[in-house]
């Protein structure tokens, strides 16, 4: 993501910025479903309806703070958006990821079983390959790039509700 601007290269320090507050959105996705128990199911509805609302609406009310502390000239065109919240989005999926893949082989380490590990940990790896987070920021990054440059608020509300509307649906066909 970093080298994929093809006028320019965005700076380090916001790059790497914007990477620590994707990894530190985890925490109050974390509190939400503490705070409100039921949001926290396991089933099809959860992974599919909650659970993408959720991420996808901190992700983006994180990604909102840290664009406006950031600013020109760090971001110029829909494209920095772009990438920023793409940025974004791999801090958020490296945690995420990791969340996932050692509560899934937790059970079968613990109890010693080397075969389950493996058949666990493999399984679970190549789910969580897919680079999910990445594309449904970086969709949305590049909507709210575009409704930055809307000369009416309303048309930066209207905007920025498209993407959070986009990643969230990408996300929960992800899920599916």
């Amino acid at each position: 993501l970093y080298r994929s601007h093809p006028f320019h290269r965005l700076p380090m320090a916001p790059v790497l910025t914007t990477f620590i507050v994707g990894m530190a959105s985890v925490i109050p996705v974390l509190l939400v479903y503490r705070l409100i128990p039921p949001l926290r199911g396991q089933g099809l509805l959860s992974s599919v309806l909650v659970a993408p609302f959720v991420e996808e609406a901190i992700k983006l009310a994180a990604f909102w703070l840290t664009a406006r502390r950031l600013g020109y000239p760090t971001l110029v065109d829909s494209l920095d958006y772009a990438i920023l919240f793409g940025v974004l989005g791999v801090g958020f999926a490296v945690y995420e990821d990791f969340w996932y893949i050692f509560g899934s082989t937790y059970s079968s380490w613990m109890a010693g079983d080397p075969d389950r590990f493996y058949e666990v940990f493999r399984w679970i790896t190549l789910a969580r390959s897919f680079p999910g987070h990445i594309l449904f920021n970086a969709t949305a990054g590049f909507m709210i790039g575009e409704a930055v440059g809307k000369a009416s608020s309303l048309g930066r509300v209207r905007g920025s509700l498209a993407a959070l509307l986009a990643a969230v649906v990408m996300h929960a066909l992800f899920n599916l």
